[in-house]
């Protein structure tokens, strides 16, 4: 028989009564008394540590029985208490692209919802659909709750050693806060708004200010168009996400949640 919920609390409660009631049971060695003056045989005092020992050791057994008992029944209290209490922060449901575990979600996608936010080892991303029917891990900005997108741009005439800028351009300066130079809010995963390829930026890459001529992407992935940034552009070096180094690739062509895939 499976016990679970009210019902295994209430037979440790029952079991507990029990033991506690069967306590009672345990005899009570017959100690030989003794008077004043009258010489104690050995053999009467042997007997009484050895009835006390055995009576003793007869009591511990029972509360060490009802000390794992309480402890089980304060287990499963407190279970229940977060079973109850389970909210939308938690994430617990296993997210599988291609038949790999990626990431672990806070709830079951709708009907019609077009992205998933997932909790990876390297941070919170969000899963998003392509045009061609694959998925794609995407950045996510935790302060907005939305998903985020940068332009990649590579530092190589082959598009290899890929770079995150911010700061400069038409729009202003941003803020770039960084902790020793590098990225202050641990890793973070970026997306290039261009191929759509996804990138890790390494809470250990070092902030580069010097660098302000680049290669990007066109947006069917061809390499070779040259951009000149502004003077006071910083950027970060990031590496592409693949299964071999981080578990992670950019495109899957197939997503699950929990038992629920998608079509």
């Amino acid at each position: 028989m499976i016990l679970n919920g009210n019902k295994l609390v209430t037979a440790l409660f029952v079991t507990i009564a029990t033991s506690i009631a069967h306590a009672d049971t345990v005899p009570a060695p017959e100690l030989v008394t003794f008077t004043a003056g009258t010489p104690a045989k050995a053999a009467e005092v042997n007997a009484n540590f050895g009835g006390l020992k055995t009576y003793g050791s007869a009591l511990n057994e029972i509360v060490t029985t009802q000390a794992a008992l309480i402890e089980a029944l304060e287990n499963k209290v407190t279970a229940l208490e977060n079973e109850g209490s389970n909210t939308n922060d938690e994430f617990i449901i296993p997210v599988k692209g291609d038949d790999l575990v990626i990431g672990y979600t806070n709830r079951i996608p709708t009907l019609n919802d077009s992205t998933i936010l997932i909790k990876t080892k390297f941070g919170l991303a969000i899963i998003d659909n392509t045009e061609d029917g694959n998925y794609v891990i995407k950045g996510y900005n935790e302060a907005k709750s939305e998903l985020s997108e940068n332009q990649i741009y590579f530092t190589d005439a082959q598009c290899l050693n890929a770079h995150v800028l911010t700061s400069g351009g038409e729009y202003g300066k941003s803020f770039t806060f960084t902790k020793n130079g590098s990225p202050a809010n641990g890793n973070l995963i970026v997306t290039s708004s261009g191929d759509k390829t996804s990138y890790l930026l390494s809470k250990n890459a070092q902030i580069d200010t010097t660098t302000v001529n680049f290669i990007q992407k066109s947006w069917e992935g061809v390499c070779g168009e040259s951009y000149t940034a502004s003077a006071d552009v910083v950027s970060f070096p990031v590496e592409k996400l693949t299964v071999e180094t981080h578990g992670l690739k950019s495109f899957y062509t197939a997503i699950t949640v929990g038992d629920f895939i998608t079509h």
